[in-house]
């Protein structure tokens, strides 16, 4: 799974805040130590030293998976993944509640089943069995489902193995022991499958967890957009992640660039919030316009037509 971000210290850095190899970063799941990779096949992302966990979302909170539509605007492309990330969630929740309903049904049916048995278990000991067997399965969820026992009683028709009915004569002579009662056929169906449905709805519980836990992780990084006056008063410009104080960062790229140049200034164009996905989508948009620097990548040089155009979209986007 291609994990945008890792941690160090108390921090979450965002990969393009790292250079390529091991370094101290760790998973924010796990904690295993990350590699960060940075080539030129794939997206640039965190991968786990050793096996990867469980626990790594699958949910694209920062557009690193998938072809990206790059004929789209930074402005529609923005709206549509905002809205696929809040269907997701709602998707999941729906998911929820639907199961949550089915388990309350479930239950309900076979309270009514614990019902009847209290009346047979008079003049049946297989159904005093059964009873006891249902009263512990409902007081306790998470015990093994229960072995229910042949329940054979006159005033019963028929009775039924789930597939066929025979008739209570004809099932005193049978020695099959999984034959029970057809009264009770729809109620056992449910006893049989709410392990079943009760492990569903603890799967989905758990990624609306994981996926509130991605979405608090998403919500801490902030999109910036600097422009960069170098020497001779050439301009460039660059876009990032960060989940520290931007002004952290600023002093990180002031002092890569410083490297390089007599004189940096850096300006704060923008910083928008809630929109981390949007910086892949920009470098893959703008590719052409990358302006190296040593072995910087994540620098751009735009003619004034394009660069208005960008900051036309930035501004809607700050605007909402």
């Amino acid at each position: 799974m291609l994990l945008p971000y890792g941690k160090k210290d108390i921090h979450l850095i965002h990969i393009s805040e790292v250079e390529s190899g091991v370094g101290t970063y760790r998973c924010p799941y796990c904690d295993g130590l990350l590699l960060a990779k940075k080539g030129k096949q794939m997206a640039h992302h965190f991968a786990h030293v050793e096996q990867s966990c469980w626990s790594v979302s699958s949910y694209d909170f920062f557009g690193i998976k998938g072809k990206l539509p790059l004929n789209e605007s930074l402005v529609t492309y923005t709206k549509r993944k905002q809205n696929a990330l809040g269907h997701a969630l709602k998707k999941l929740q729906q998911q929820q509640q639907r199961l949550s309903q089915q388990q309350s049904q479930i239950q309900t049916q076979i309270r009514k089943m614990v019902h009847s048995l209290q009346t047979l278990a008079q003049h049946s000991a297989a159904a005093q069995s059964a009873l006891e067997d249902c009263k512990k399965y409902l007081h306790d969820e998470f015990e093994a489902l229960p072995e229910l026992h042949p329940i054979r009683h006159p005033s019963l028709f028929s009775y039924t193995d789930g597939k066929q009915k025979v008739n209570y004569q004809t099932a005193l002579q049978l020695s099959h022991s999984h034959y029970y009662p057809s009264y009770y056929h729809y109620p056992l169906l449910s006893l049989k499958n709410y392990h079943r449905n009760r492990q569903q709805l603890q799967e989905v519980t758990d990624k609306i967890a994981l996926y509130e836990q991605d979405l608090a992780y998403f919500r801490r990084f902030k999109l910036y957009f600097l422009k960069i006056e170098l020497n001779q008063r050439s301009f460039c410009y660059k876009i990032g992640l960060s989940s520290r104080p931007l002004a952290m960062r600023i002093q990180e790229i002031q002092a890569a660039l410083s490297k390089h140049f007599e004189a940096v200034v850096i300006t704060v164009l923008y910083v928008l919030e809630e929109v981390a996905f949007l910086e892949r989508f920009f470098k893959q948009k703008y590719h052409a316009h990358r302006y190296e620097i040593a072995n910087f990548t994540e620098y751009f040089v735009f003619d004034a037509y394009l660069l208005e155009e960008i900051e036309a979209y930035f501004s809607v986007l700050a605007k909402d």
